[in-house]
């Protein structure tokens, strides 16, 4: 990072026009602060402020973590500090794109810094692109199809499906609600646990299974993974962060898990035994595949035009990885899925001007070790500590396999744009 800042110190002088120095530097808090709220990684996020620095003829170093960005503007008159304090932002793709083309206009001079930041602003004012109602059945739709690629029974999916439904539901009344934020994981998981519970008194439903696949969408496998992303590129303030960060997520979702499972066992409720595990049918396992990602390009606000994109991309990673298990085993196949993703994201990116985000992060959802991370807690909890401590090495397995193949394909195909 010290050599990034450096370099930036000492690039010569740019090709264009010099502009105010003030404006500029509001340019760039202003943008700075929207890729933040917008979920942007640590290592995009200084890549994006550093090329646009250098266009506009500053010299500014630039260090952000999940919480904070601090911008050093180095001028004629000495140094100025801005210090930008935020809470971690949630991804949001279709803005991070239009962010993404405005850079570009910005760097070809076909805007003007005052124009910019008008821009800036209406893009983070632009309301979501899907309702409440469209975001609560994405919930569903993702868990009942993880449900399906967890081996589950058709009831299973049913009842995922529903219970997700509710979670989505709890998501934008606690999101309405800030003061109760932090108590929605604990919240969300208690209650999926305890109505799974009870399900599985009256129906032969794998009651484990059905909370996982209806908390998939909120378990941290993204967050870890940009986290061990942000740490493979040496970005380790921001990187240890947001690890921190999943594992306190993860915690809060295994107190909540243990408190419903407390709960079902006072009550005392008869339980049907539970359907086992299938492979189930092919054509619904690759149906569950397809719908995934379109459900999370929904949930991380992608636009519509991109499904087809997002759908191809998920869909290659997901095969990849089931050839990578065959060969490698099931934790290190996820290199290969990852490997492929990453590639089709890339290469998507050079030929329409995409960021690759826009296809990546969706795509990679199938991938993502948050399960692992989910069973780990739930172990540990239970005092299983050996199995606990065998899932969390398996998690953080698969999570840097996900990170080594997405690294792997931004060497072979290096993405257009650094967003």
């Amino acid at each position: 990072m010290i050599k990034r800042m450096i370099s930036v110190l000492e690039t010569p002088e740019p090709t264009i026009l010099r502009r105010d120095h003030r404006s500029s530097e509001a340019f760039l808090t202003d943008l700075a602060r929207a890729l933040h709220a917008l979920g942007a990684p640590a290592h995009r996020l200084e890549a994006s402020i550093g090329a646009v620095s250098v266009r506009l003829g500053l010299r500014t170093q630039v260090l952000t973590t999940p919480t904070a960005t601090l911008l050093a503007f180095q001028g004629e008159g000495g140094a100025r500090v801005e210090l930008l304090r935020a809470d971690p932002g949630e991804v949001s793709l279709a803005r991070l794109a239009d962010l993404s083309e405005l850079i570009d206009a910005v760097q070809s001079g076909e805007l003007d810094v005052a124009e910019a930041r008008a821009r800036v602003a209406a893009i983070l004012e632009r309301p979501a692109r899907y309702g409440p109602i469209v975001v609560a059945l994405a919930h569903a739709l993702a868990s009942g199809s993880a449900a399906r690629l967890f081996g589950g029974s058709t009831l299973d999916v049913g009842v995922s499906a529903a219970l997700g439904l509710g979670i989505g539901v709890l998501a934008l009344t606690f999101g309405v609600h800030r003061r109760f934020a932090r108590l929605f994981e604990p919240v969300a998981a208690c209650v999926a646990t305890v109505l799974a519970g009870v399900i599985a008194s009256f129906f032969a439903i794998t009651s484990d299974l059905a909370v996982l696949a209806s908390l998939i969408t909120i378990v941290p496998g993204f967050t870890l993974t940009v986290a061990m992303s942000e740490l493979a590129e040496r970005h380790l303030g921001a990187g240890t962060a947001r690890f921190a960060g999943s594992a306190v997520s993860f915690l809060g979702l295994g107190l909540g898990v243990g408190l419903g499972r407390r709960l079902v066992e006072i009550t005392r409720l008869p339980a049907h035994a539970a359907a086992e595990l299938t492979s189930g049918a092919l054509w619904s396992e690759a149906l569950a595949v397809l719908v995934t990602p379109i459900a999370f390009l929904i949930l991380f606000q992608a636009r519509a035009r991109d499904a087809g994109w997002i759908a191809l991309a998920a869909f290659a990673g997901f095969l990849g990885a089931r050839l990578g298990s065959m060969t490698l085993g099931p934790e290190l196949g996820v290199f290969l899925g990852a490997a492929v993703v990453g590639t089709i994201g890339n290469a998507l990116s050079r030929a329409t001007g995409r960021p690759a985000s826009t296809t990546q992060v969706p795509g990679i959802m199938l991938l993502l070790p948050g399960s692992l991370g989910f069973e780990s807690v739930s172990y540990l909890l239970s005092s299983e500590v050996v199995s606990g401590v065998e899932m969390a090495f398996r998690a953080l397995t698969v999570g840097g396999a996900l990170v080594g193949g997405l690294l792997v394909a931004n060497a072979i195909v290096p993405a257009r744009r650094e967003l």
